[in-house]
């Protein structure tokens, strides 16, 4: 197994999220092993923080913004090592996933032969999750979709007894990647639940992002996946 595990964080004009994503990794993972993955942003305060003494501890890479998945066609996908991490930076993650979670993950792909092993995300009811959110080309809710993926469990690993796991499709949300299986094709993961599950920060009406920042993301996107009204946080 490798002795660390590199997490490439996907960024297009985000700076809240990226920031956030930023503070909560530091409990598990070094600055050195942070790849941002930029895809064109020109949001000005965002520019202006990766030349801030702050960013120049995690490597940062400008790329085409041809859609979140530019990275597994491109040249950095070479660079990663076998075992890798990707995400979106728009999540807040489990304060309780263990100090070697990425490793983890990791093993967990090997156990089942999947591409990648990533977290579960929440649909568990509470007042701020946004029952009408819907994806605009089917109109189906957030909570009809996923669902869906909380149904397929698997037998667990005997050294995470307690901890539900899932086979279920993930997509750029949170997940290390294992490239021996990526021939298994780009869907094929498993969820990790239990003290695992995060929570998808979109899906939820406090929206922490700053009016500004959120107008100028909407006005500049072109993969927006969501139908919904929020509140600021």
């Amino acid at each position: 197994m490798q002795s660390s595990i590199p997490i490439a964080i996907l960024v297009f004009n985000n700076l809240t999220y990226l920031r956030n994503t930023l503070n909560q990794l530091q409990k598990w993972v070094p600055a050195n092993d942070v790849w941002i993955m930029d895809h064109g942003s020109t949001y000005p305060p965002l520019l202006e923080f990766y030349q801030s003494e702050k960013c120049s501890q995690y490597k940062v890479f400008k790329i085409p913004n041809t859609g979140p998945r530019h990275i597994f066609q491109s040249k950095i996908l070479g660079l990663l090592p076998n075992y890798f991490a990707v995400t979106d930076p728009d999540l807040s993650l489990n304060e309780n996933m263990p100090a070697g979670f990425l490793h983890i993950l990791a093993d967990l792909t090997d156990h089942f032969n999947v591409y990648k092993a990533g977290l579960a995300l929440s649909i568990a009811p509470e007042p701020d999750f946004d029952e009408t959110l819907t994806f605009p080309l089917t109109g189906a809710t957030v909570r009809e979709v996923e669902q869906g993926y909380w149904s397929d469990h698997l037998l667990l690993p005997p050294y995470l007894e307690g901890v539900p796991i899932y086979k279920a499709a993930i997509d750029t949300t949170f997940a290390v990647y294992n490239k021996k299986f990526a021939r298994n094709g780009f869907f094929d993961s498993i969820r990790v639940a239990g003290i695992y599950t995060c929570k998808h920060l979109p899906w939820y009406k406090t929206n922490i992002v700053p009016e500004a920042e959120d107008e100028f993301y909407r006005m500049n996107t072109r993969w927006s996946s969501y139908n919904h009204n929020r509140r600021r946080g």
